[in-house]
């Protein structure tokens, strides 16, 4: 009986994975064909394919491409991975003016996600997150950004008060209420 549990267990497990493969080709090519068409939404989703991997070959870069062309057209996803990868040099290369233009520009759009990354910078936090060979002095002095904590603290607080959690616990342990 066991055997028998335990075969249909893999059968069904194999099902649901061919299944949910071919469902993610069924959305790669979905959103590749709107993408074209200019819609932003699409651009976005077809940029998290190639990021992830689903229904194509993992390419951080091509997906980059794409989350960059939703996020000129103020796609608000695509803008806080365009922030996200700028900061980290994922699938594109590191660059801290970028990654704060961009947090900015999502910040305006209402994403706690931004508001939070920038209340980091802020307080200075978010610049010890990348190896000392990434950060660049001269960007960083011209960004004119860093170390006010009331600056960080009065973002972080917006962001908190979008339900971003991670801004919440930030504010947490600052001792800051939100």
């Amino acid at each position: 009986m066991k055997r028998i549990i335990l075969s249909l267990a893999i059968i069904l497990t194999a099902g649901m994975s061919a299944q949910a493969q071919t469902s993610e080709k069924e959305e790669f090519a979905r959103s590749y064909e709107m993408a074209q068409t200019g819609d932003p939404v699409h651009m976005n989703n077809l940029g998290k394919c190639y990021y992830y991997g689903r229904g194509v070959a993992k390419n951080p870069e091509e997906g980059f491409k794409w989350f960059l062309k939703a996020a000129q057209k103020n796609n608000v996803n695509a803008i806080e991975m365009v922030a996200f990868m700028y900061g980290h040099g994922d699938g594109t290369d590191f660059d801290l003016l970028e990654c704060i233009y961009w947090d900015r520009k999502g910040a305006e759009m209402g994403s706690g996600y931004c508001m939070c990354d920038l209340g980091l910078y802020y307080i200075g936090e978010n610049v010890i997150l990348y190896p000392v060979s990434y950060v660049d002095e001269d960007k960083i002095e011209r960004t004119e950004i860093f170390k006010d904590m009331k600056k960080g603290i009065e973002w972080l607080k917006l962001s908190a008060r979008t339900g971003y959690k991670f801004a919440q616990l930030h504010l947490a342990d600052l001792g800051e209420k939100w």
